[in-house]
């Protein structure tokens, strides 16, 4: 299975979080979507949203300014 990547790293709230929520919810049954931001608004709003609506989320930090989100659809 393709993992997809968002680049939302130019992007911030609220548009970040459409086009996130876009991605997710095109999203099969446990297939991976990584999401690459900068803002920590964003980070904020749409990790919120996503654990709310049944995504498995976690973070990792690429460098210092780029946070990435590892988006997994759950049942």
């Amino acid at each position: 299975m393709t993992i997809q990547i968002l680049d939302l790293k130019n992007e911030r709230c609220p548009m970040a979080l459409l086009l996130a929520k876009r991605a997710a919810c095109q999203l099969s049954v446990h297939q991976r979507l990584d999401i690459h931001l900068t803002d920590t608004a964003s980070l904020q709003d749409i990790t919120r949203y996503l654990t709310q609506h049944h995504y498995s989320v976690s973070m990792e930090c690429e460098s210092e300014s780029v946070m990435r989100l590892r988006v997994i659809r759950e049942e």
